[in-house]
């Protein structure tokens, strides 16, 4: 696996065995997003922890001095939407780590089921849990509703925590669909 890391020295982008090397974000002038972004001018081998450290308590701290950077940075959100959509999954993009990107996108891809009946039925009084795969979906349908954290978790059987902390990555789904165009549903399911 060790030949699979990329290297410093390389040349076209490409590692000694021939996979394509990350790219960090500052270098992706061609989107106008992007042009002012925190990282420019920092090493770029900061935001990617996993080639400068060993075990996850080492990775954990290097990913933190990268993410400090990218909190402060205008381009966070299109640094994000650009590392999905590129396929980057190395290195800290947009203030998130490869497990946190893969998380978000698990999560858009869930915020896409459609769950009309499901809300429906919740909307006319019926109690159940939703399917396991529509569960953040649901939740998300039912807050663009205007429905509060402890309505939620009343039909849904939960408490008004676990549903504030699936609102919470709900919406940060949602942000990324909506940033990545029209053909990511982010808006509400027609009624």
């Amino acid at each position: 696996m060790a030949e699979n890391r990329p290297h410093r020295n390389t040349v076209a982008g490409r590692t000694p065995s021939g996979h394509r090397r990350p790219t960090p974000a500052a270098a992706l002038t061609r989107s106008p997003e992007l042009v002012d972004a925190a990282c420019r001018g920092v090493d770029p081998e900061l935001f990617f922890p996993e080639r400068r450290t060993t075990g996850d308590r080492g990775e954990q701290m290097a990913a933190h001095d990268a993410k400090s950077i990218c909190r402060t940075c205008p381009a966070r959100t299109p640094c994000l939407v650009v590392s999905i959509a590129r396929g980057e999954w190395e290195g800290i993009w947009g203030g998130h780590t490869p497990g946190e990107r893969r998380a978000l996108v698990r999560d858009a891809v869930a915020l896409r089921h459609d769950v009309r009946a499901t809300v429906q039925a919740l909307e006319h009084g019926t109690r159940f849990p939703p399917r396991p795969g529509d569960f953040l979906a649901v939740v998300h349908e039912l807050t663009i509703l205007g429905w509060g954290s402890e309505r939620i978790g009343h039909v849904l059987g939960l408490d008004p925590d676990t549903v504030v902390r699936a609102r919470a990555r709900a919406g940060a789904a949602a942000a990324v669909l909506a940033a990545m165009g029209p053909g990511y549903r982010s808006e509400p399911a027609a009624a």
